[in-house]
């Protein structure tokens, strides 16, 4: 199922509208030719965005955004696949993904945190808590178990 999606950072609305509808057209040929310009890629990408931007809080998995997808088509009236809807849902999803538009989000490191690490000593993954952040993608790090400091750049 993979790790939490969000849309790519950085990106409008209106930017993201173009890349979801160019998505839908490739899915599905026919919305280009949709009378109800609701019912159009066009339409069902800002709908789509709006759902997510209230819908969705904070990253979620593929399957809420699919969720979001399926709501977004039942209240337009419309279906991607009359065969297989739920298939062509995800092939969307998947295919905002490969595009970038839905992406994970980048992990922040800050002080405080809990971490796996490589400890230099024996080359192996540990947990260790962050104590400090010494700048350019460096922190001094405290492995837990063995109470040890280490400063090293994010792996």
């Amino acid at each position: 199922e993979g790790g939490p999606l969000e849309f790519r950072a950085g990106a409008d609305a209106e930017e993201l509208e173009k890349l979801v509808a160019r998505v839908l057209r490739a899915q599905c040929p026919s919305l280009q030719f949709e009378e109800d310009p609701m019912a159009g890629a066009a339409g069902l990408a800002g709908s789509f965005v709006a759902y997510a931007a209230e819908k969705i809080t904070f990253p979620k998995k593929a399957a809420a955004w699919r969720q979001v997808l399926d709501e977004v088509l039942a209240d337009a009236g419309t279906v991607l696949d009359d065969d297989d809807n739920a298939d062509a849902v995800r092939s969307v999803i998947d295919e905002l993904c490969r595009k970038g538009v839905l992406t994970a989000p980048k992990a922040t490191i800050e002080e405080g945190a809990i971490v796996f690490a490589v400890l230099v000593e024996d080359d192996d993954w540990h947990e260790a808590v962050v104590q400090k952040d010494l700048g350019g993608d460096r922190f001094r790090l405290i492995f837990l178990e063995y109470s040890e400091p280490q400063d090293l750049g994010p792996s």
